[in-house]
Formats: C-alpha cells, sequence, structure tokens
C-alpha cells in the first residue's frame, strides 16, 4: 500500500494504491487506486461601510451596510466618524451615538459654517477652512450675517438641521 496526501489551504487530495498479488498461474496482479478530494470554501465576512441614512423615519443618522449593496451613486465611509463628520456635523454626537454602531471614539471637531450662496444649502458646515473663508459658530449666525433677507430659507439649508 502507497498513500500519498496533498494539502493546499483549499482543497486536500489522498491517494491510496493497493496493489496485491496471488501466486496462482491463472491470477495475474490487480491493482486499485483511490483518490479522494475534500474541497474546503471559506466565505469572508462582508466588506461593511457606513452611509447618510436619508430614508424617512430613519432612527440613525448614519448606519451601516456591506459595501456590495451601494448604489454607484451613494456616498460610502469607512470609519462611522467620517460619515457624522460630512453629513451630521451639526449633531456629531447624536450620529455617533448610533446604536449597534460602535461610536466614533474621537470629541468632535470644531464644526463651521459657511456661507455657500447655493439654493437650497445657503450655509453648511464643515470641520477645516482656508484662511480666508468666512466662517460662523453657528448656522443662525451664518444666516443673519450672510442671509438676513433670506434667514428662514437659509435656516432650512439642506442637511444643517435648522436654527436653533
Amino acid at each position: 500500500t502507497v498513500q500519498t496526501t496533498t494539502e493546499n489551504p483549499a482543497t486536500s487530495t489522498t491517494s491510496s494504491t493497493v496493489q496485491t498479488t496471488t501466486e496462482n498461474p491463472t491470477t495475474t496482479t490487480t491493482s486499485s487506486t483511490v483518490q479522494t478530494t475534500t474541497v474546503v470554501t471559506t466565505t469572508s465576512p462582508p466588506v461593511l461601510r457606513f452611509f447618510a441614512d436619508q430614508s424617512f423615519g430613519a432612527e440613525k443618522l448614519c448606519d451601516v451596510k456591506p459595501l456590495s449593496e451601494f448604489e454607484s451613486w451613494e456616498e460610502s465611509y469607512v470609519e462611522l466618524k467620517d460619515c457624522c463628520t460630512d453629513k451630521f456635523s451639526w449633531d456629531y454626537a447624536n450620529c455617533c451615538a448610533g446604536e449597534g454602531l460602535g461610536g466614533c471614539g474621537d470629541p468632535p471637531p470644531s464644526v463651521k459654517y459657511y456661507p455657500t450662496w447655493q439654493d437650497g444649502k445657503l450655509c453648511q458646515s464643515k470641520t477645516s477652512f482656508e484662511g480666508w473663508e468666512q466662517t460662523y459658530d453657528t448656522l443662525a449666525d451664518c444666516c443673519t450675517s450672510t442671509f438676513a433677507y433670506s434667514y428662514d430659507a437659509c435656516c432650512q439649508s439642506d442637511g444643517m438641521g435648522g436654527c436653533i
């Protein structure tokens, strides 16, 4: 009996050859080979990414789903803090507190507001600015200083949560 085994991470092959011989002149040598192959399939957990959940009645501001489920137009984030900073900087702490998301871990970035003069987005927020950019501590300050003639429309700027 000769037995050989070959293994790699995905398959394991075992071959056995059994050879028997008898001394009777009417019997010849009989040989048989048995080969067994076992295939091992492993699956990796899906790659998860965070996204701004804009659906009506969403319980979390940013949520998570497999990368394979994103549409080409959807923006994804590797970390929760990036989603919360980019999309919900005005409510960073609440965004980071989404149940089951693990939190952001870092203190919230220093968010400032700036005028954009774009319809529906008169003032927006971000955390880093060039030295020449005008900034305000609150959305209300940005709207009052820059768009007093259209204060209500400014306070309803997309994604800013309104003036408080």
